[in-house]
């Protein structure tokens, strides 16, 4: 029997008598995912049952789930907005107009955790963020990129 990981860490393959059961091996490990389990096919319709005895040579297939994070947005020490962004996500960039200092995201850093952006806003009035995120979204396995884009706007008004 062989593990294909999808992009997880190495699984050895196992050797098994005629109708012998298979160990179930340990989860492999995908960073920026979860282990879902190991599928009889790589369309993950059917998860493997480690009690069912072994007949044939076969591949089982890691099917797994994009771990999910907050992008929190404060603006003048109060949440104007969170987002919620897969790991790995990049700011390409965030716009930051007049009025508006003091923000703290930098561009390009991977998100690996749940985050904060603060800023603060000047005696200017209302003021906006606009930011672009993108990550990467495999379909299929690791081979099958395809690169997602999100584009949002925040916008705060000073406070009297």
């Amino acid at each position: 029997m062989t593990f294909n990981s999808y992009g997880g860490s190495d699984i050895a393959p196992q050797t098994v008598g005629w109708n012998g059961k298979v160990p179930e091996p340990a989860p492999p490990e995908r960073t920026g995912y979860t282990f879902k389990g190991w599928f009889v096919s790589a369309e993950f319709l059917q998860v493997y049952d480690f009690n069912t005895p072994v007949t044939a040579d076969f591949t089982l297939y890691a099917d797994w789930e994009l771990i999910i994070l907050t992008v929190t947005f404060y603006v003048d020490g109060e949440v104007y907005a969170a987002i919620e962004v897969p790991y790995g996500a990049t700011f390409e960039t965030i716009h930051i107009p007049v009025g508006l200092t003091n923000v703290v995201l930098a561009a390009s850093d991977p998100i690996t955790g749940n985050t904060t952006a603060t800023a603060e806003t000047d005696t200017l009035g209302d003021i906006y963020m606009h930011f672009k995120i993108y990550w990467p979204y495999y379909i299929g396995g690791p081979s099958a990129l395809l690169l997602i884009t999100a584009i949002g706007l925040i916008i705060a008004r000073k406070k009297d």
